[in-house]
């Protein structure tokens, strides 16, 4: 159900509240016709289907036939006059729904008028003030309206039906005290049920404006979560990248290290080595030493050479 027929629903409800907390609409004398004083001069109010409004028209054909004309006749009481629209209506009703072309056929056909106006001669007042579109706000504001059409004018002039009701009731005829009192009681009523109608109205304005203010910052929020965690994949992605290129550049420093290690010690085998190889020539030479001393020893303690004596030939004995 929509908003405008929500406050439609509770503005009608206000209004058939107060007219049930009455036990009766008046206390009529003895009804010198059928439908007792409540019928003495019946105005009926409302729109298109109380107007006689009927196939996509109106004229004074089927505002004969509207529901309000009818219970006028059956109520008896004051002539019961109808704003009487001329054939073929304004607009004309439908009168055949199916055609060759497949465009229903209106009344007069495609040479009637849209609108063929009022019948004349007029009548002293309007007992069917009823508008065809009309809305519950219209039956109290005259002039134009949201709702308003050629009708409007052609049915009130430039009244509202609370006017033209009031009018048709003046017009030759004394109101009853009970209709009047009950008719300012019903408009009291109707007036209640339209400041409710527009606090509801009101309300719903700025709820509707707090929902959206609600699912804007819900958007906001979203935005910036989403926003913060793009930053923190990013700031991850980043850290994740840093860290790999410190690991593959411990690495390299591990190997280097490694490398290091290895040709530092190659370098102390060698020294180790080199020491070695000194130490076996110092050695050797102490050796050779050693034994060019003991050479000289052994050559002082041996008798000299007779510097005559022949030297010893190969293979002779001593």
């Amino acid at each position: 159900m929509t908003p405008r027929r929500v406050l439609f629903a509770v503005g009608l409800s206000l209004v058939l509240a107060g007219a049930c907390s009455q036990d009766e609409l008046f206390s009529p004398a003895v009804p010198l016709y059928k439908g007792g004083a409540m019928f003495q001069r019946y105005v009926s109010m409302g729109n298109s289907v109380t107007a006689g409004f009927q196939s996509g028209g109106i004229n004074d054909s089927t505002q004969k036939q509207s529901y309000a004309a009818k219970l006028a006749a059956a109520m008896g009481g004051d002539r019961f006059n109808r704003p009487s629209l001329t054939i073929p209506g304004c607009p004309p009703p439908i009168d055949t729904l199916f055609t060759a072309s497949g465009v229903p056929r209106r009344r007069g056909g495609t040479a009637a008028p849209p609108c063929s106006l009022r019948s004349a001669p007029l009548p002293p007042y309007v007992s069917n003030v009823a508008v065809p579109g009309a809305t519950v706000f219209d039956p109290f504001h005259a002039g134009p309206t949201p709702s308003a059409n050629a009708l409007t004018l052609l049915i009130l002039g430039a009244r509202s039906q609370i006017q033209a009701m009031r009018a048709a009731k003046q017009q030759g005829s004394t109101m009853p005290p009970e209709a009047t009192a009950q008719i300012a009681q019903m408009k009291q009523q109707l007036d209640q049920a339209h400041q409710v109608m527009q606090q509801a109205q009101n309300e719903l304005k700025l709820k509707g404006e707090q929902h959206q203010r609600e699912q804007e910052t819900k958007l906001k929020l979203a935005q910036m979560a989403h926003d913060q965690a793009i930053e923190i994949q990013k700031m991850k992605d980043a850290s994740a990248l840093a860290v790999a290129r410190l690991t593959s550049a411990a690495n390299v420093l591990d190997q280097t290290h490694e490398d290091a290690e290895e040709a530092i010690a190659l370098a102390q085998q060698q020294q180790h080595e080199a020491e070695q190889n000194a130490l076996d020539r110092e050695h050797e030479l102490d050796k050779a030493q050693m034994g060019h001393e003991h050479a000289l020893e052994q050559g002082q303690q041996s008798p000299p050479l007779d510097p005559n004596r022949p030297p010893l030939q190969a293979g002779a004995g001593a």
